[in-house]
């Protein structure tokens, strides 16, 4: 996971959920994201490290980045 947050520094961050309600915190975005990406086919762990180079970058990508 390391090496990934150094190369997307967004899979550092948190989110709050549920804001003032007992059931809600903060959740790491790093972990979701993955699990995300990895469903999708979009990520593979390969040993020792992750293999991105392959993905093509959505259309959109930088905009939704930038909100």
């Amino acid at each position: 996971m390391s090496e990934l947050r150094e190369q997307i520094p967004l899979l550092t961050g948190s989110i709050t959920h549920g804001e003032g309600k007992s059931w809600g915190g903060k959740v790491a975005v790093g972990p979701r994201a993955l699990t995300t990406l990895s469903a999708a086919g979009q990520i593979v762990r390969a040993i020792k490290r992750w293999l991105l180079e392959h993905i093509p970058t959505p259309l959109g990508h930088d905009e939704l980045l930038a909100r």
